[in-house]
This record gives structure tokens, sequence and C-alpha cells, in this order.
């Protein structure tokens, strides 16, 4: 039987999850982060998609993405198969990577926006690898609570309306993480 046709809106914004097969590490240090961090500049580069908020967790990825007319489907398989093709030669190994298709959620209202950047970011404290949000080094939070610059980010268009300059809107943000996981 084959699997149904995955419908996403070329103009709006989905939640994009994959994960390691049988929920295994993909990513084992600094090393393998930034260079699937540089694979994903590149295919954005190529397919011209706005990423909004990201977390690369040790055994899956978030993205909430906006693919921009782009297929979306295209730039995922570019990105995550390029990355298995290093991920298998770095550990002399053969085989899946990921587990089956990544996973979609269409993103439509604005609450839903703002809270599932939210949900991204406070993933690692779920999962236990950190207390605060803010230690996990592979995440958009820093550039949203730091004004750290991160090409691979496109500011959340509804961040601008925490506050009047970036010291408001990341005080507003913490503010805002605390009060929907803490």
């Amino acid at each position: 039987m084959s699997r149904p046709l995955r419908v996403i809106d070329p103009k709006g914004i989905t939640h994009v999850v994959h994960r390691g097969d049988h929920r295994e590490k993909v990513f084992w240090d600094d090393r393998d982060y930034r260079r699937f961090i540089a694979f994903a500049a590149e295919a954005q580069k190529s397919f011209s998609f706005c990423l909004f908020h990201y977390c690369l967790m040790p055994n899956h990825v978030h993205f909430l993405i906006c693919p921009n007319e782009c297929e979306l489907s295209a730039a995922m398989q570019t990105l995550f198969v390029r990355y298995a093709k290093y991920y298998n030669a770095r550990y002399e190994r053969s085989g899946h990577v990921w587990q089956e298709r990544f996973r979609t959620t269409p993103v439509l209202t604005d609450r839903h926006l703002i809270a599932c950047g939210a949900y991204i970011e406070m993933n690692p404290v779920r999962a236990k690898l950190v207390r605060d949000p803010l230690s996990w080094t592979y995440s958009s939070i820093h550039h949203y609570v730091h004004a750290v610059d991160d090409p691979l980010v496109t500011r959340n268009m509804f961040y601008g309306e925490l506050g009047s300059n970036d010291e408001e809107r990341a005080a507003a943000y913490v503010e805002f993480l605390k009060d929907l996981y803490c």
C-alpha cells in the first residue's frame, strides 16, 4: 500500500520533526551538530525557505519553517540525505539514519506560531538535557533572547510585537517561555 500524499501549504508555516532510526542518536558531538547546521544553511540557500525556530536534539530535529513556494519535501530530503551520507561515512556504518519520513504539522494561527516556537526551544528542558533552555547550544533561542546573529533564522514575525527593542522583546519572550513551561 502506498503512503498518503503529504499536503503542505507552500505559503504556510509547518512544524517539521525528524527522528533518528529507532530513536537512536544522530548527533554525538559538536562536530555532528555543526555539520548538520552547515548542511541546513546550504539547503536553505538552495531552496529559499524561511526557518523561524529550530532545535537539534541528540536523536531528532525540530524546524518551524515556511517553504516560500519551494518544495519542502525536496528541501528536507536534500538536507537529511546529505547528513545521512556524512553520518554513515564518519561512523563507518551503512543503513538508515533517519526513521521513516519526517513528520509535518501545519501551524494555522498566530498563537500556534509563537507557542510552537517556544515548544521547540524548550525541548532540551523537557528532555532533561538542561535546566535552562539557554544552556542548549543547538537552538534558535539564542537569536531571540540574546540577539545572536544566526544565519539560519528568519525572525518570527510576531516576535517584534513583544516589545519596542531587542532587550524588551527578549525579556518578554523569556517570560512567555516561563509562563508556558515552568
